[in-house]
């Protein structure tokens, strides 16, 4: 008797499991083991606690004692199970001078600048990266503040609500008591204070800036308390520990299925994170700025310094003149600096205690502290007025020249010649591929980039020389340029085909032709056989299933590829061409 189940109950069965077997997320898989080392500090969210994950294997074979009928066989069903996964994160949510009312404001309090004696507003986001709902502990004050105290007459406060990560919402201010809060006891959050997976509040942090403090100096606040605390990946998301001064920001897991959560604990256990931030203090009258890398928007920048743009290295000199004329312009006889400061690690300068009056500012473009990469923006002159208040976000963008360099190649030659003997195809002129605009890059010299895309006919035994043309149409630099070609099947590379030992040619800039061999050591050009191992640098797309020429266009003669600034910019272009023969794969 056949152990093998009926076709029909079997293909009954199959569909079931098909249905059962959805696929699900799986980045929480292996959390089901308790103390898993891959609970790592980066967000955590995916299938809901409880979720399980079934898996089955299925398969046919052929009874040939039962007229070949195909039988469909399955395996039994294994499953995992989701775990409830903790996870929080606290991120520096900006930072703003507090109103000109507010309780212990100083003499300059709402004037738009940070003075001594300011009370500021420090804003932190507190985040569920967990997937399961769970409730914050908030401590009821930093765990470390410099230049700054926590307002004598003011409280940490929730001030807003995201339930999903795209709905920020604002509440009305609830306090934290001094000995911090759960926020299952805040009542102006929603679901009992359980924030659920992605969701976020947002606290806010009033800030006593100290007496005496001079420009430039800085005001830090750190909330929560995760060593080292400096913002980096080691603050995140970390296992909890009570470093008994009652300053952590961790989870707090439901009881039971409460405000609805999963019952049971978290895998992971408790986490915690922190997060700080700072702000820059103005006392007299400055000027200040930052040195940034601008490349937002257009291709050369959109001259602001937006959020997340790269700042320039520290030791940068500044220079600031006065402008005696008030025309915006630095005349003869205004070229002395009446200060010259340089940059910090951050990037940013600042001229203290500077009066009224017509000023500019400019980069000492000479400094060898800019990356030579980097060229002046639109504004290199900045003209600035003082008028009785400091002037701040006096920024200079900086261009970044990247190199870009650029292939195309061509079929330039059948059997020697410009036209192909076996169709009449003409192979010296200009063809445009509208799906590529390497092409008619701008920089190209005119008349330089020839030759066909399809070349037409060929019969066994023709020679076709390739032609690959090459620009760098960036504005920097190119170094180490390596060009690769995989020979396509049913070709083979021919010796000799310049000369004597010579078997390729290399020519840059239209300075003569660059006789190479394709011998391993003898120059800066290398045929390897098929099936050999090929540099990984060559990007090939294709295996090297029929040799691949490697050629080292940079050496110790032609160290880099200048960028082009123009059609024809010295070393910047050039070509390499080679010869191949058709060959009988079939004789």
């Amino acid at each position: 008797m056949s152990n093998s189940k009926s076709f029909s109950s079997v293909s009954r069965k199959n569909k079931q499991s098909r249905r059962n077997n959805r696929i699900y997320r799986s980045l929480l898989m292996t959390f089901v083991i308790a103390g898993s080392n891959l609970l790592s500090a980066l967000p955590l969210l995916a299938e809901t606690p409880g979720t399980v994950i079934n898996n089955q294997a299925t398969g046919s074979f052929t009874d040939p004692a039962n007229n070949n009928n195909e039988v469909l066989i399955e395996s039994n069903i294994v499953k995992v199970t989701i775990a409830e996964v903790a996870g929080i994160t606290v991120t520096p949510d900006g930072t703003e001078e507090a109103p000109a009312g507010v309780n212990g404001a100083g003499e300059f309090q709402g004037n738009g600048k940070i003075n001594p004696e300011d009370v500021v507003y420090f804003q932190y986001k507190i985040t569920n990266v967990g997937n399961d709902p769970t409730k914050f502990f908030i401590p009821g004050a930093p765990s470390g503040v410099t230049n700054g105290a926590l307002n004598g007459t003011g409280t940490i406060e929730v001030i807003g609500y995201d339930p999903d990560g795209n709905n920020q919402t604002s509440i009305t201010p609830e306090a934290i008591p001094a000995t911090g809060a759960e926020t299952g006891t805040i009542t102006g959050l929603p679901n009992n204070g359980s924030i659920a997976p992605g969701g976020s509040i947002t606290i806010r942090v009033p800030i006593k800036v100290d007496t005496g403090l001079q420009d430039g100096d800085k005001v830090t606040v750190i909330m929560g308390d995760t060593p080292p605390n400096d913002n980096s990946s080691d603050t995140q998301n970390q296992d909890y520990s009570d470093n008994g001064n009652n300053g952590d920001i961790y989870t707090v897991d439901n009881n039971g299925t409460e405000n609805g959560d999963s019952d049971g604990d978290p895998v992971n256990g408790v986490r915690e994170a922190s997060a700080n931030q700072d702000v820059t203090v103005t006392n007299a009258n400055s000027i200040s700025g930052t040195l940034y890398e601008d490349d937002g928007g257009a291709d050369t920048g959109n001259d602001t310094f937006d959020n997340g743009e790269t700042k320039l290295p520290e030791n940068i000199t500044v220079n600031l003149y006065e402008d005696t004329n008030g025309n915006d312009v630095l005349d003869p006889g205004e070229n002395t600096p009446v200060q010259t400061v340089e940059t910090d690690a951050n990037g940013d300068y600042i001229f203290p205690d500077v009066a009224d009056g017509d000023y500019i500012v400019k980069v000492d473009e000479t400094d060898t502290d800019i990356p030579e990469y980097y060229t002046p923006g639109t504004v290199e002159d900045l003209p600035v007025t003082v008028n009785g208040a400091s002037e701040a976000d006096k920024d200079f963008g900086f261009d970044k020249n990247a190199p870009d360099v650029i292939m195309v190649k061509r079929i330039t030659k059948i059997n020697g010649q410009t036209v192909n003997p076996n169709d009449s195809k003409p192979l010296g002129s200009f063809v445009d591929d509208p799906s590529d605009d390497n092409d008619t890059s701008a920089n190209w010299p005119t008349g330089y980039v020839v030759g066909e895309i399809d070349a037409g006919r060929v019969r066994v035994g023709d020679e076709i020389e390739y032609t690959i043309y090459f620009l760098n149409a960036g504005k920097f630099k190119a170094e180490n340029l390596r060009i690769c070609d995989a020979i396509q099947g049913q070709q083979d590379l021919k010796a000799d085909a310049y000369g004597a030992g010579n078997d390729l040619q290399l020519n840059v800039s239209n300075n003569g032709d660059t006789n190479l061999t394709s011998a391993s050591g003898d120059d800066r050009a290398e045929f390897i056989a098929a099936n050999g191992t090929v540099p990984a640098n060559c990007n090939l797309q294709v295996p090297n299933d029929n040799g691949t020429l490697v050629v080292d266009v940079t050496d110790a003669t032609l160290t880099e590829i200048p960028g082009s600034t123009a059609p024809g910019t010295a070393n910047s272009y050039g070509l390499i061409r080679f010869t191949t023969v058709v060959r009988d794969d079939n004789p």
